[in-house]
């Protein structure tokens, strides 16, 4: 499915899909040639872009800082430009690529508690944690909340990308495997994510028993208290159900039972009622799955409490979707069998304009597709001239569905809006 090969020396390469199938035997060949100092090379094009291997628990690959779009776009290691994705919401700082191929992630959540006399305070714990929003346009955020992280993580786990030998492989082993991995690469502060994550395992009913005995001994390494401080968990799943009560609420994961629940106060109530999650998940014929990210505390009564909590929306094959028109196009891109990358927004303002996919057909000439809807404001109507104008000279064609022109019916896709070669 992924025939890239990594080129390690003269007469040592080994192709994507090898090294992720054969992971004793990788890790051996990556252990060797980290110890030589090898920087080896992707073969994805001409271009041949040096790569890292990396090391923490285990051995991996990453990409050299600011190479991302020098890979292929069918390639894992390709990253789309900053200014067509919603990294470009962020200040240069919250999102930092070191020259080991980690992240170092400025972000609002905080992993730990320090315990202090909080009686004269009147605000919350969490209402501080309330994401600030850009005073004017222009202005960029200076840390990103657990929606951006999630974004984040789902996109450096290639969850935001299709090709058709993915159908009935997108499964969530699969998903949670790439994501605890991804968590070995990122930092924040001080705190490697991979050290306070807990992701649910695939269930299965003969080893229930069993899974739950590593879950509990999981949420007790990482919820550990002392004397000044209580540390967080960060928790990523999809939510199955919700218990809604006059001030709380109760959230259940998939993956997990339903005597284990995840609290939240009123705050985490309007967080879900203004990003739609509510509606979605009270509405029996709606098809997008809702996953979230929540820091959880334990109190002394083995209680868990959502400190803060993030949002993702996907539909079945884990394709994040923003809106109704973009998942209905997801679903045409993969029933055409068409391969395409889904631009995450990450914190960025659903009016802001960027390619909702990235088609990558043709690998050497991929092609921006934007859905337009309608009611744009002026602003946004600039947006899409500038836009356009940076798609047309950037890639020499582009596919475009404007809904106020075309109406609200599924466009086939045989031509482009603009190209070069017409």
């Amino acid at each position: 499915m992924n025939s890239i090969r990594i080129r390690f020396d003269q007469n040592t390469a080994y192709t994507r899909d090898w090294l992720a199938d054969n992971e004793a035997e990788a890790q051996r060949v990556l252990a060797t040639f980290k110890a030589r100092n090898i920087t080896p090379q992707c073969e994805c094009n001409d271009k041949m872009p040096p790569m890292y291997i990396s090391h923490r628990t285990r051995y991996f690959l990453a990409r050299n800082p600011g190479t991302g779009s020098l890979h292929s776009p069918e390639c894992p290691s390709f990253e789309m430009e900053t200014e067509d994705s919603g990294r470009i919401t962020y200040e240069n700082d919250v999102i930092k690529t070191k020259n080991d191929g980690t992240l170092s992630l400025k972000i609002l959540a905080p992993l730990a508690h320090k315990k202090v006399d909080r009686a004269a305070k009147e605000e919350s714990d969490i209402d501080s944690l309330v994401p600030p929003k850009p005073k004017a346009q222009t202005q960029k955020r200076d840390a990103m909340s657990l929606s951006g992280l999630l974004a984040l993580m789902w996109e450096e786990a290639e969850l935001n990308r299709w090709h058709p030998g993915f159908n009935k492989r997108r499964i969530w082993a699969v998903a949670r495997n790439r994501l605890l991995d991804v968590a070995q690469r990122i930092y924040t502060k001080r705190t490697n994510l991979a050290d306070v994550i807990y992701i649910p395992e695939h269930f299965n009913e003969a080893s229930k028993d069993a899974i739950d005995e590593r879950r509990k001994a999981e949420f007790t390494r990482i919820m550990t208290s002392t004397s000044i401080s209580t540390k967080y968990m960060v928790v990523i799943g999809g939510i199955r159900k919700i218990n809604l009560q006059q001030n709380s609420i109760a959230i259940m994961l998939r993956h997990q039972s339903d005597a284990l629940k995840y609290w939240g106060t009123q705050h985490v109530m309007k967080k879900m009622e203004n990003s739609l999650v509510l509606s979605i998940l009270n509405d029996d014929e709606d098809p997008r799955l809702v996953y979230t990210m929540m820091v959880i505390s334990r109190d002394s009564n083995d209680v868990l409490h959502i400190q803060d909590i993030g949002f993702l929306l996907a539909d079945i094959h884990m394709i994040p979707t923003y809106f109704e028109y973009d998942r209905l196009m997801t679903e045409k891109l993969i029933m055409e069998d068409h391969k395409f990358i889904k631009t995450m927004r990450f914190d960025g303002s659903k009016n802001t304009v960027y390619p909702d996919y990235l088609l990558v057909d043709n690998p050497s000439r991929p092609t921006p597709m934007a859905i337009f809807r309608t009611f744009a404001s002026e602003n946004v109507v600039e947006q899409r001239h500038l836009a356009i104008n940076r798609w047309k000279q950037k890639y020499g064609q582009y596919w475009i569905w404007d809904m106020e022109t075309q109406g609200e019916t599924l466009p086939n896709l045989t031509t482009f809006t603009y190209s070069d070669d017409l």
